[in-house]
């Protein structure tokens, strides 16, 4: 669970997972959705229709998000895909217990957009936050009348403090989102976000320190990138593939 402290600080409590996927519906459409909030990991959701698809995979390190549309009919819809991942790590290092410490964190994002038609667009939407110290980004907004925001791909870098032997929180939120009144648009997210360590780990003075180890409430190794290909990647695929079938 996770509670907003000041817009931009999380406490969290314990390993968990949100996701939820949607179709959004209009004149004869209905509006489909499905939703997840545990400790369970990996998680993959999906929902299709005629019209559009949105899936999500999510563990703890990555999430991977797609959705699209597609239809000729002057009505608006649109599909959705959001994912959340909370977990707890500690830190500890010899003779440094209890002590204060620094370090930096690193989120890899990357994707893409994509339309046609007279009237579609695209958002995609990622924050990181460790021991209450967030890095948002909102990094991208493509439509029919051109881009706006950051560009992909990119390194999201949380520089933090923490205490050796406490506790810390480590929240990623990512999001991915299309809509169009008529013809095709996509967000295409399935190869992001991905973790991809910590770094420069230092003590209270400020020296370097190489002898680290971390535990974490879920058993991630958030101090190491997470390997490639993972479990996860070939169930995600394998889910995508069967709907590509489907479309």
């Amino acid at each position: 669970m996770r509670f907003g402290l000041g817009g931009s600080a999380w406490l969290v409590l314990a390993a968990t997972t949100v996701a939820q996927v949607g179709l959004t519906g209009s004149v004869g459409v209905p509006t489909t959705s499905l939703s997840d909030q545990s400790a369970a990991a990996p998680l993959v959701l999906s929902v299709s229709d005629e019209y559009g698809h949105a899936r999500l995979s999510l563990d703890y390190g990555e999430v991977r998000l797609f959705a699209d549309v597609a239809h000729s009919v002057a009505f608006n819809l649109g599909s959705t895909s959001e994912g959340t991942y909370n977990d707890l790590a500690t830190i500890h290092a010899p003779g440094l217990a209890g002590t204060s410490g620094t370090a930096t964190a690193h989120v890899w994002f990357e994707g893409a957009f994509g339309g046609s038609g007279p009237t579609w667009q695209a958002t995609f939407s990622t924050s990181v936050y460790v021991n209450g110290v967030g890095e948002h980004r909102f990094s991208g907004d493509s439509s029919a009348f051109g881009p706006t925001g950051e560009p992909l791909p990119m390194m999201v870098d949380v520089f933090f403090a923490f205490t050796y032997g406490s506790p810390f929180g480590i929240t990623v939120l990512q999001s991915a989102g299309v809509s169009s009144n008529e013809g095709s648009v996509f967000a295409d997210f399935e190869s992001t976000a991905r973790w991809e360590g910590i770094t420069d780990l230092r003590d209270g003075g400020g020296n370097l320190v190489t002898n680290a180890t971390l535990e974490s409430a879920s058993g991630a190794d958030y101090l190491n990138p997470v390997p490639e290909p993972t479990t996860l990647t070939v169930l995600f695929l394998g889910v995508a593939l069967a709907l590509r079938r489907r479309a």
